[in-house]
């Protein structure tokens, strides 16, 4: 909870569907969650979808960026 910065709310909403979709499970002999195989799967995809995500908006300020540009030295755009 700490580690991710969750409050205990979020923590009692979100947990259930965590381990519901067996990325994380409870282990009894040390009382604590562990990250399953799954889970660890499915961070790297985030990690990467999140990284490509911010190439393609920083993009998108690029080319807007110049569209901008464009119609300022062509404002009639004729």
């Amino acid at each position: 909870m700490y580690q991710a910065n969750l409050s205990y709310k979020a923590l009692q909403r979100y947990l259930p569907q965590i381990v519901g979709a067996s990325l994380v499970d409870y282990e009894d002999e040390t009382k604590s969650y562990i990250l399953t195989d799954k889970g660890s799967d499915y961070l790297n995809v985030y990690q990467r979808y999140t990284e490509a995500n911010k190439n393609v908006e920083n993009h998108m300020k690029e080319v807007f960026s110049e569209k901008k540009s464009l119609e300022m030295l062509f404002p009639d755009g004729k």
